[in-house]
């Protein structure tokens, strides 16, 4: 009875597909922002995130295993770890379709 009580009790959130914890995502999709904002070098503001694969898929409230950012004209790949989120690719090269503002 108490584990039903503290699961009804977790917000959620749709991103794309999937829902995922609340406080989980907003915190990990922080993370994600400053970290791709320092590595493809862009404005966090100018980052968009796809959750590309969850922790356990198919199941209820989840997290984020896989997420891809992309902005100014970059995409990145970043996995989860026990070390925090990790670069798992990148595309290194401007996007020929980008123009700057």
């Amino acid at each position: 009875m108490r584990l039903l009580f503290l699961l009804t009790g977790c917000a959620t959130v749709w991103v794309g597909k999937y829902q995922l914890l609340k406080d989980n995502w907003e915190r990990d999709s922080e993370e994600l922002k400053n970290r791709g904002a320092f590595e493809l070098k862009c404005e966090p503001k100018d980052l968009s995130l796809t959750v590309l694969a969850v922790v356990y898929p198919g199941k209820g409230p989840n997290q984020p295993k896989q997420v891809g950012v992309e902005g100014c004209g970059h995409r990145a790949v970043y996995v989860t770890s026990d070390h925090g989120w990790l670069l798992n690719s990148s595309d290194l090269a401007p996007n020929p379709q980008y123009s700057p503002k």
